[in-house]
């Protein structure tokens, strides 16, 4: 029996699939999967589906041809579509994970959904690219907009590498960047104003050129050091000289997480910005305007603050936005810093949250079905973790927790409280029925200790730890009340 856990942030996944095949068993059934993912926080079918007819109904369902990939994709992205009506401006953010296979026994060769990867010693590799939509005010996460799931050809692999360097960026995999924004665009509300956020990969001219002309805005990480077209003393410059020449304004602090190597601190950063035109060159596509002009916020973490063995922090920000006063520079960097969104739903994804990497089908095609259902699941953690660090308590627990979830959240409270009245873990900090407030308790439920000063703030594997004791407590009570209505 599959238990109903899904979003309440979004929309209802059996609304969300309706109609997504001829057979409306489908939708339903996919539904419920999807519902007993959540439930279990993990994409493995064994470990999500209790009975053995579960896994088997399960396994099929993954198998079946009427159930199309890019159908589920579609259904996704008019929920995003539904759930951004009302906001005036979203970050669709965008970014791609390679999820890697080692259960060779299981696997074939043959399988053209499954491919090389980076490492062509990696045999069962799929790449995902999502793009995550978040409302630009609240930093809440909305659903996604586009989700471009695909493997490499082994055939091809080669030659297209060996001719790499002579393709337009229409055949080649960077196009993910154009190909993100032309379908966000499309699907999304046009009176919403839409900004795609992305990394150095996509510093591409053609790609920030067809961003535009699609609708939506650009915010990318610099890599390229492109020549400036612009009028100054013994000719032009490169981008990188060219800020380093602008006047400073601002100098302010910027709380860094750790991260690969990196220590946390609080870093002196500087803030320059200026308009900036770039000329196109022979690489770029041929239907790209001759230039392009937008603006270039750099910041850069002052070396008091650097650490021994570690480079500064240096970010060197494009955008389409207007630029032309420091809080509007600063207003980019908090918009780029919500990148890191997309990086912790990968996280969740994989190995330590939803396991996605374990899973035991046999299919490349089901297997890219299972991850566009897992990155919808994973997002509810994700969502309770901005929740909790955006404390933002207008925001009502009954959007992602429905009544009977919510009067277990008040029970799960007066018990933390009951353990420890006089203790700062036993007391929550956020007004009652609150979404920080829920997520506060489900964060005490993922083993935190609830004192931010001498533990942190509680990350996403605590939050889906959290989930996972609150969902076996809301079975419990569930299957008690279906016994009880059974024996009346």
């Amino acid at each position: 029996m599959f238990i109903c856990r899904i979003f309440r942030t979004f929309v209802r996944v059996q609304e969300i699939f309706e109609g997504i095949s001829k057979d409306a068993r489908i939708g339903k059934r996919l539904g419920r999967l999807s519902d007993a993912m959540v439930e279990k926080n993990s994409s493995v079918i064994n470990f999500c589906c209790q009975s053995a007819s579960e896994r088997v109904a399960a396994y099929r369902l993954m198998n079946n041809s009427r159930l199309v990939m890019e159908d589920m994709v579609s259904s996704l992205s008019s929920a995003c579509a539904r759930g951004c009506e009302g906001l005036s401006h979203v970050l669709c953010i965008q970014d791609t994970t390679e999820i890697v296979f080692s259960h060779e026994g299981r696997l074939s060769l043959e399988d053209k959904d499954l491919g090389y990867g980076t490492s062509e010693k990696e045999h069962y590799c799929i790449f995902a690219h999502p793009c995550m939509v978040v409302d630009a005010d609240s930093r809440m996460p909305v659903g996604f907009s586009h989700q471009k799931i695909w493997s490499r050809d082994r055939a091809d692999a080669r030659k297209k590498k060996q001719k790499r360097g002579s393709l337009k960026l229409d055949q080649k995999e960077s196009y993910r960047w154009v190909e993100a924004a032309v379908k966000s665009a499309a699907a999304l509300p046009s009176g919403v104003r839409k900004t795609m956020v992305s990394d150095r990969e996509s510093d591409i001219y053609s790609a920030m050129s067809m961003t535009l002309a699609s609708g939506c805005d650009f915010l990318i990480r610099s890599v390229h050091d492109r020549p400036v077209d612009c009028d100054v003393e013994g000719g032009g410059k490169v981008l990188g000289e060219y800020m380093q020449g602008q006047p400073v304004a601002l100098e302010y602090s910027l709380e860094l997480r750790g991260h690969k190597g990196r220590q946390s601190r609080t870093a002196k950063m500087t803030l320059r910005f200026a308009k900036v035109t770039f000329r196109k060159n022979d690489k770029c596509l041929d239907d790209v305007p001759e230039s392009l002009t937008c603006y270039c916020v750099y910041a850069v973490e002052d070396p008091s603050t650097v650490p021994a063995g570690e480079e500064p922090i240096e970010w060197r920000l494009l955008t389409s936005h207007v630029v032309e006063t420091a809080e509007q520079a600063v207003e980019c960097v908090e918009w780029y810093k919500c990148r890191w969104f997309i990086e912790e739903l990968f996280r969740v994804c994989k190995s330590e949250g939803f396991r996605i990497e374990s899973v035991q089908l046999e299919s490349g095609a089901a297997i890219k079905k299972l991850i566009v259902l897992t990155m919808y699941a994973a997002l509810r953690c994700v969502t309770l973790k901005r929740a909790y660090d955006e404390q933002d308590e207008a925001v009502p627990a009954s959007r992602m927790f429905d009544g009977d979830e919510q009067e277990l959240l008040s029970l799960e409270m007066e018990r933390l409280h009951q353990k420890s009245p006089k203790a700062m873990d036993g007391n929550n900090p956020f007004r009652e029925n609150s979404l920080p407030w829920a997520a506060w308790i489900i964060a005490r439920l993922g083993g935190w200790s609830g004192h931010v000063k001498a533990h942190g703030r509680p990350g996403y594997i605590t939050m889906k730890r959290g989930l996972d004791r609150f969902n076996q407590h809301l079975e419990i009570i569930t299957f008690t009340k279906a016994r009880d209505v059974y024996k009346e």
